[in-house]
């Protein structure tokens, strides 16, 4: 019970019926401007029996029932009842007062009765809904923690209008009472007891009005009404109902989240309900719940489906047929998503990201559409279904840029950081210089982009996986995939984070010069999207001395990524891999401007258990073999993975992009529960 002590008044001569509420305290305070004049001693009795605790306050101590005290000014009874009532009126108080020798002068017979009203949660998280929990009305984290938890359901069983914040979701207005799916979400019980005899009491059910638009309610003990009615109670900018409930009865309400944490809402809800005897209230009960967040998935979580899509005209039938022996091979479904519903646009790791919300009852896929929205629309929607839902964060008044895009979204494996543990990794995407040094924006070195505010607060407000942000924006598309990119392993922290490395890469290069290899061909036989030979010699690339001066600076960026990955991530260089990488400008004289990968991008990679795709970076010859793919075969056999080189040159690679790029994985859930760990 969280009702606060409150004060009741007596009339002298009139006999007193109130209706009291189980182990809530009421005062009857100025005792003495209640009996008669003369009055200057007075006793408090429960004159019924046991069921109400009696007790005299004067400024000097607190007797206890049936103790005659001499009156003052601020005299007062505290009565708290620890009986229920089994008949109206069945508990009597009787106060009598006394002159100053203590000689009776009159009686006042107050009588009540005793009621129990609760609202209940999971505030122990254990599926079952307590009766009037100690912890309900508060939240915490951690392995003692407590307090009910809310999971937002986006998926095609969304049941209210569409929240301010977009959620692409249709599907049942109307809720059946009797389906299961419904009995694993959050619920939380009204129980009332009281005697037989009793009248229905009514009851405020409401949330403060800047979170009703954040949950809905339902009365899940009511009929349910026609489809054309809304039939939540609250929520969605109703903040208030009146339920009447029986005495001794129960009602069950079923709470359904509408927005995940933000920015502007820490993911905490108090719901309450309110006893009024006319505009005022005498009794009230809360409970507070926290809005499940939602988590992303690193590259070291298990897969479970890995997707890919189709172009129009086959285009890029034979990149989808070496993906596919890549899924069965790793023992993977494999789906290709039709032309038709990605309107052939290739890049799906741009359009979705995969991860999941969860509660102790139910686990459900949550799928962050990017702002981009660009193609997959249609298939987005075939994906809602009762274990999958969709959100969606952009704003319509901010132009998006290519950093909105969910290539430039990433996680970390679990790590720990300066003792802090994040037991679900950190997410990071790319962004402004100014930015990542935590300045404001600025223009100062010509136009800059950025991922949207919106989409930035999302990822903040979840907490669980504290975002850190990279400088990306000197890459073409800016993404962090292009130079990063995670991998599980046999030892040590159980992964490796891979950098792209032009300097290795030069260093590669200068090796097979010196040991007589300077005619060996990079990119054999490749062209450009142009139709410009692509093919260049070891000893081509290295007389370019405006590329690798170029390449000198990206190098530069990297390394203060690497520096921002070793802070944020708590990371040594024994965790880091190099992966050799050179990048050409997007100048006219490919050495300057913003930079795209040279060859395909080996870091842009895609991870489905211990098998890893790699784009086929098609480097020199050596011993009629590619020395880019003997040395990544090199640097990752060990860490117990096998690596297949995908040959992404068409459609992907002369388009600015990769395998990862063109993919996207759904995988599984953490083992540890969010709720178990401290934020």
């Amino acid at each position: 019970m969280t009702t606060a002590q409150r004060t009741i008044g007596v009339a002298q001569d009139q006999e007193t019926n109130r209706t009291l509420f189980l182990n809530s305290k009421v005062v009857i305070s100025k005792l003495k401007r209640h009996g008669p004049i003369g009055s200057a001693y007075v006793k408090v009795l429960n004159s019924s029996g046991d069921g109400i605790n009696v007790a005299v306050v004067t400024e000097e101590r607190a007797s206890q029932d049936a103790t005659v005290v001499q009156l003052t000014e601020n005299t007062a009874a505290e009565l708290t009842p620890t009986v229920i009532s089994a008949e109206q009126d069945d508990q009597q108080v009787t106060v009598t007062y006394y002159d100053g020798e203590k000689k009776e002068l009159s009686k006042l017979d107050l009588k009540f009765t005793v009621v129990y009203i609760s609202l209940d949660s999971d505030a122990d998280r254990d599926g079952v809904i307590e009766e009037n929990n100690p912890n309900k009305g508060s939240w915490t984290g951690g392995a003692d923690g407590h307090g009910a938890i809310l999971v937002t359901k986006n998926d095609d069983m969304y049941l209210g209008p569409k929240p301010d914040n977009p959620v692409i979701s249709t599907g049942s207005e109307i809720i059946d009472s009797n389906d299961k799916e419904f009995a694993k979400y959050t619920h939380l019980k009204i129980r009332t007891k009281g005697p037989v005899s009793a009248t229905n009491m009514k009851l405020r059910l409401y949330v403060k009005e800047e979170l009703s638009q954040r949950l809905l309610i339902f009365n899940m003990t009511e009929p349910i009404p026609s489809a054309q009615e809304n039939f939540y109670i609250v929520g969605f900018r109703q903040e208030t109902t009146t339920l009447t409930v029986p005495v001794g009865g129960e009602i069950d309400l079923l709470v359904i989240g509408t927005v995940f944490p933000d920015d502007c809402f820490d993911g905490l809800i108090e719901v309450f309900i309110e006893y009024r005897v006319g505009m005022l209230p005498m009794f009230s009960d809360r409970v507070i719940l926290r809005t499940a967040p939602w988590i992303m998935t690193p590259n070291t979580q298990t897969p479970v489906r890995f997707y890919a899509a189709q172009m129009t005209e086959a285009k890029n039938a034979p990149y989808l047929a070496r993906l596919q022996a890549f899924a069965d091979d790793a023992g993977v479904e494999f789906q290709i998503v039709s032309s038709k519903m990605c309107q052939s646009n290739q890049w799906m790791q741009d359009e979705i990201e995969f991860g999941y919300t969860q509660t102790p009852t139910v686990t459900s896929t949550a799928v962050l559409h990017s702002p981009r929205d660009r193609g997959f629309t249609a298939f987005i929607k075939t994906m809602l279904s009762k274990e999958m839902g969709v959100i969606q964060r952009y704003n319509p008044h901010q132009d998006r840029t290519s950093l909105d895009c969910f290539g430039n979204l990433e996680c970390s494996p679990p790590v720990t950081v300066g003792g802090v543990e994040y037991p679900f990794g950190r997410i990071y995407h790319g962004s402004t210089l100014a930015s990542c040094q935590g300045l404001a924006d600025s223009t100062e070195m010509g136009p800059f982009r950025r991922m949207m505010k919106v989409v930035r607060g999302f990822l903040r407000g979840q907490k669980v996986q504290k975002p850190f942000e990279l400088f990306s924006d000197w890459l073409v598309v800016g993404h962090v995939d292009e130079f990063s990119a995670f991998v599980p392993a046999n030892s040590g922290k159980k992964f490796k984070l891979l950098l792209g490395s032009p300097s290795l890469f030069y260093s590669m290069l200068n090796e097979l010069k010196a040991d007589g290899h300077g005619a060996a061909k990079i990119l054999e036989g490749k062209k450009w999207r142009d139709g410009s030979k692509a093919e260049i010699t070891v000893d081509e690339f290295l007389s370019d001395a405006g590329l690798q001066k170029f390449n000198s600076g990206i190098q530069q960026i990297i390394d203060y990524n690497r520096d921002i990955f070793k802070r944020e991530l708590g990371l040594t260089e024994g965790d880091i891999i190099d992966i050799p990488l050179p990048f050409h400008g997007d100048g006219r004289d490919w050495a300057s401007g913003h930079a795209c990968a040279y060859i395909p991008d080996m870091v842009n990679l895609v991870v489905l258990g211990t098998c890893v795709g790699v784009p086929k970076p098609f480097g020199p010859q050596i011993g009629g073999r590619c020395c880019f793919e003997t040395l990544v075969e090199g640097l990752l056999g060990p860490l117990g993975l096998q690596c297949t080189f995908i040959d992404d040159w068409n459609n992907y690679h002369i388009e600015d992009g990769e395998v990862h790029c063109g993919s996207n994985t759904l995988r599984e859930p953490f083992e540890t529960k969010w709720w178990t760990t401290k934020f």
